[in-house]
């Protein structure tokens, strides 16, 4: 029995830029503040994929 071959495709792609912010979950070894990604995006872009 021959297995069909199975693919997805994407036409465009969404990018969201996120800044750093105190109170996150990551913790430094060395100690200080928690930090993480910011609540918000600072940037969000968009862009076609073409071949």
């Amino acid at each position: 029995m021959k297995k069909s071959t199975k693919s997805v495709r994407w036409s465009t792609v969404t990018v969201y830029e996120f800044g750093v912010a105190l109170g996150g979950s990551a913790v430094p070894r060395r100690g200080g503040p928690s930090i993480g990604l910011a609540r918000t995006p600072q940037q969000v872009w968009s862009t076609t994929l073409d071949k």
